[in-house]
C-alpha cells in the first residue's frame, strides 16, 4: 500500500477522533459531566461510522456489495442513535415503555448486522443476478416475531404479578 499524504491525514484524523472518544469514555467513568461526555462519544462514533459508510459506498464498484456495505453502515449509525437515546437521553423511570421499544431496536441492529457481513461474504465475487436478499426479509419477519413474543410474556408476567399480589382487593 502505498502511503501518501492524504492518506496519512486520514489516518492521524481517524485516530484523533478515536482517542477523543476515549477520552470522553475516561472523564465519563470518573463521574464529571457523565452525559456530556457520553454524548460526545457518541457523536463521534457516528460520525466515524457514517464516514466508513460514505467510503465504502464510492470505492466498492459491485452494486450488491456496496449495498449491503451501505446498509451495514446505517445499522451502525442507527445502533449508536438508539443507543445514546437509550443511555443518554431518555429516562427509563419516566418512559419505560419507549426505553423498551428503544431496546428492541437496539436488539434489531445488532441482529441484522452480522446477518448482512455474511450475504457481504457471500455477495463477494459474485454476479448481479445473485441475491441473497430473501433471507434477510424471512429473518426480519422471524425477529419481529420474537419481539413481539417476548413483549407478549412480559406483560403476561405483569398480570400474574398483580393478580398474585396480596392485600389488593382484600
Amino acid at each position: 500500500m502505498k502511503w501518501n499524504k492524504k492518506k496519512i491525514c486520514i489516518l492521524v484524523a481517524v485516530a484523533a477522533l478515536l482517542l477523543v472518544a476515549n477520552i470522553c469514555r475516561l472523564i465519563g467513568n470518573c463521574g464529571i459531566y457523565k452525559k456530556q461526555a457520553g454524548l460526545i462519544r457518541s457523536f463521534l462514533y457516528i460520525v466515524l461510522f457514517a464516514t466508513w459508510g460514505l467510503s465504502a459506498y464510492s470505492r466498492i464498484i459491485q452494486p450488491v456489495t456496496r449495498r449491503y456495505l451501505s446498509e451495514i453502515a446505517f445499522l451502525m449509525v442507527f445502533w449508536f442513535v438508539i443507543r445514546s437515546l437509550k443511555f443518554h437521553i431518555v429516562s427509563s423511570e419516566l418512559y419505560p415503555n419507549i426505553t423498551r421499544y428503544l431496546w428492541y431496536l437496539y436488539y434489531l441492529a445488532i441482529l441484522f448486522i452480522p446477518l448482512l457481513a455474511v450475504f457481504v461474504a457471500i455477495s463477494i465475487g459474485k454476479s448481479e443476478k445473485v441475491h441473497v436478499y430473501q433471507w434477510s426479509a424471512k429473518s426480519g419477519e422471524y425477529a419481529i416475531m420474537v419481539f413481539k413474543v417476548t413483549d407478549y410474556s412480559i406483560g403476561i408476567e405483569k398480570l400474574q404479578e398483580v393478580e398474585t399480589s396480596p392485600g389488593l382487593l382484600d
